[in-house]
């Protein structure tokens, strides 16, 4: 008997307009919550977390993750409440993908508010942006030689004084204009326009994760 589609757990981590082919081999779940994990069919032998509610319900526990772990489910996690969870599980099996993970993994970033963001329940897209997609902004900017380290330290102050519910590039800008010189913002805006996906990590984790199931699935591990 052939293993059951890999399950996937994927929301607002990808943008309108990303369809990758492969979603069409995977049984593809809106953002986890606790309990999902729990009434899978005992037939899935491969499980990816990208997406999970935070904060307006219960989110996955690391206890049923650790469940599926110790009965043989081959669990991936990255970008969001994955990332999370596989920084933790980790030692215990758990496969953490991309750089959202490794920023957890090595200490960099520690709070859940990182990644929280909010999202549109019929769409599934986010509405607002994740702080850890800003630090990768203010940092490719940098690199860039867009902004300077310090102009980047206070737009990062800025960010993480905001609500992640009002979080945006928009709303930074907004709020900085009295700490940060008029062009260095006005750089920094036109940065953000022609950057905006390129610097989104959680999508780029997201894709990676999608990327590593189609390996599994060359792999033979699963059929479809």
């Amino acid at each position: 008997m052939s293993p059951t589609r890999p399950v996937i757990f994927i929301g607002p981590s990808l943008r309108a307009g990303d369809s990758p082919a492969a979603l069409g081999m995977m049984d593809v779940r809106p953002p986890i919550r606790r309990g999902d994990i729990d009434v899978l069919s005992p037939d899935v032998r491969t499980v990816a977390i990208v997406d999970g509610v935070f904060f307006s319900e219960d989110s996955v526990s690391a206890r049923e993750i650790l469940s599926a772990l110790r009965r043989g489910v081959h669990i991936l996690g990255s970008s969001s409440m994955g990332a999370l969870r596989a920084a933790e599980l980790a030692p215990y099996g758990m496969e953490g993908i991309g750089e959202v993970y490794r920023m957890y993994a090595d200490g960099e970033i520690t709070s859940d508010g990182e990644v929280a963001l909010t999202f549109n329940p019929e769409t599934g897209l986010a509405t607002s942006e994740p702080l850890v997609n800003v630090r990768n902004m203010l940092r490719l900017a940098i690199n860039y030689g867009v902004i300077d380290v310090d102009s980047a330290n206070s737009l990062l102050q800025v960010a993480r004084q905001i609500y992640f519910v009002d979080l945006s590039y928009e709303m930074v800008i907004r709020r900085a204009r009295e700490i940060v010189p008029c062009e260095i913002l006005e750089r920094i805006s036109s940065f953000i326009k022609e950057h905006r996906i390129a610097s989104d990590l959680k999508r780029s984790d997201a894709l990676q994760t999608i990327a590593r199931l189609e390996e599994i699935a060359s792999s033979g591990e699963f059929h479809v």
